[in-house]
């Protein structure tokens, strides 16, 4: 299992990518219906800053202006009306209008006003159908808590595919981090990412964005470039 403590987003993503080619392990797994090969490892990561700059570094980031798209799915519920029509699910969907559960994030954030040090604020993104999807969800359940005034946060996937999706995943969850500590009138304080299955797919464009990020280890970018990048449409 790999353990990562760093301060920013974009330090924690190039040192798990450094630790799981060291590290991790070679083998097959389940990629749609198909099988794949990937290098893999558990994964336990603290980030103690989520807001510092620089936030991102450049090897996790394909397509800048997605990192925008992802929060507005994520946060607003842009492309909602996909799910049913293509899509299984969509994150807001399951975070804000459950099928069965209804809106999780408001009760997480009723449980937190009315007992900052609860344990019980969590949303989960699991729905039963999900048990025969060939497309489940990777985020699992995100869950929240508040001490000496700052909010700490975690985030549980089963599964995140490190070069090309978890910089998007994890600045998603640290800008809904952002809203509820805003919303409760609290500091951003420590995010946490739990994966089961956080791994590296050995195709040869997976390869070749490897081999350049690892060449790069200090590539970083601020918030304020990476947003010029996307505007620019190019990085």
């Amino acid at each position: 299992m790999i353990h990562v403590r760093a301060r920013s987003v974009g330090e924690a993503w190039i040192t798990v990518l450094q630790e799981l080619v060291e590290k991790g392990r070679r083998g097959p797994c389940q990629w749609q219906d198909r099988r794949a090969e990937c290098i893999w490892a558990p994964l336990a990561l603290e980030i103690t800053e989520p807001l510092s700059e620089p936030r991102f570094h450049m090897g996790g980031i394909q397509v800048p202006r997605l990192v925008y798209t992802y929060r507005q799915e994520v946060l607003f519920g842009l492309h909602n009306e996909y799910v049913g029509r293509g899509w299984s699910y969509a994150y807001h969907q399951r975070l804000f209008d459950h099928p069965h559960l209804g809106c999780q994030v408001g009760r997480m954030m009723e449980r937190l006003r009315k007992v900052p040090y609860t344990r019980r604020a969590v949303a989960v993104t699991w729905d039963r159908d999900d048990h025969y999807s060939e497309t489940p969800p990777c985020i699992m359940y995100i869950w929240a808590h508040v001490e000496d005034g700052r909010l700490d946060f975690h985030c549980h996937m089963r599964s995140n595919d490190w070069l090309k999706a978890a910089m998007y995943d994890i600045d998603a969850m640290v800008e809904l981090m952002r809203q509820m500590a805003r919303d409760l009138d609290v500091e951003v304080g420590a995010y946490r990412h739990f994966v089961d299955h956080c791994h590296i797919y050995l195709r040869s464009d997976d390869l070749r964005l490897l081999e350049v990020a690892l060449k790069r280890p200090d590539a970083y970018l601020t918030s304020d470039e990476l947003r010029r990048l996307a505007r620019a449409g190019s990085l």
